[in-house]
């Protein structure tokens, strides 16, 4: 167990970087929304197409990206039929929405390399996929509906055409079903790039991390459907398929994984409520941090 938090320093370590730069003044909202500008513009859709392009996809795994976004819509309907007769503002409720359609599994990655062995690592990657998918097409337009200029889903659509992280993923899909590997000397630059995601994305995070809860009554909504109806649906999931090995608990892992880094980009974006998208990222972060641990020690024994 002490192994895997000390593998997780360094998201410790730039989440509470992002805080201390805010408090000392040497950073604010707008640096925070910088950063995250330049995640959803340039780091991700880089780091989506070196993820996917390198993945190795085999057809007994193809069903790990529809499983993935089987929970994610599984749980926003959830949280749509939960939150119908209520009086949300209409920023909250976005950010309610798109916190419940996209998993963080980018967190669990420290995670599963250090405790799983390779396959159940390569199934993470693959099931990423289907988180790649939802975060250009169903979270982007859901955090643009619901943001301030409440845009139509014609111009949104129009606007998701546009996307960077979509044609990454385009990109990288042909790549890879093709065989056809980035070049070396491209993908030198292209990883390092990449894999400012993660970074840049915590420290923002710290940026616009509030230790005062705000609405506890819809934070615990959020985080409930999120990660606990989120885990009853993968329950439901591996035992209607029959899954097994890494497979199941890869599946498991990741249904009951927190709120996407990206709920924090499409509310800055989108002009949601920042502030309830920082809360509950941040808690339900704080959350998995005891949570997945367990769940691996579990699952493994």
């Amino acid at each position: 167990m002490l192994e895997i938090y000390i593998k997780l320093l360094p998201v410790f370590g730039f989440f509470f970087l992002g805080v201390a730069l805010r408090h000392l003044k040497y950073a604010t909202y707008k640096h925070g929304a910088m950063l995250l500008k330049m995640v959803f513009f340039a780091t991700l859709p880089v780091l989506i197409l070196v993820r996917v392009a390198e993945a190795e996809l085999t057809l007994d795994k193809l069903y790990l990206p529809f499983i993935n976004m089987a929970i994610n819509l599984g749980c926003m309907a959830v949280m749509l039929v939960v939150t119908r007769k209520m009086r949300i503002a209409r920023t909250t409720l976005g950010v309610m929405l798109v916190s419940s359609a996209l998993i963080n599994d980018s967190l669990l990655y420290p995670f599963v390399s250090a405790v799983l062995d390779k396959e159940a690592f390569l199934d993470l990657v693959i099931f990423d996929i289907g988180n790649a998918v939802m975060a250009v097409t169903v979270a982007y337009a859901v955090a643009f509906h619901y943001g301030e200029e409440g845009l139509e889903f014609k111009t949104i659509f129009i606007n998701i055409l546009k996307l960077p992280a979509l044609w990454a993923l385009v990109i990288a899909l042909v790549l890879n079903v093709s065989s056809t590997l980035i070049p070396a000397a491209p993908l030198v630059i292209l990883e390092p790039f990449g894999m400012l995601t993660n970074p840049f994305i915590l420290l923002s995070l710290g940026i616009y991390f509030n230790p005062r809860i705000k609405n506890l009554r819809l934070l615990s909504i959020t985080i409930i459907i999120r990660m606990f109806v989120g885990l009853l649906i993968g329950c439901v999931i591996v035992t209607v398929l029959d899954l097994s090995g890494s497979s199941y608990i890869i599946v498991l892992l990741c249904s009951a994984a927190p709120m996407g880094f990206n709920t924090l980009t499409y509310a800055s974006l989108a002009k949601l409520d920042i502030e309830f998208a920082s809360s509950v990222v941040s808690i339900s972060i704080l959350i998995a941090l005891f949570t997945i641990p367990f769940m691996m020690y579990f699952l493994q024994a």
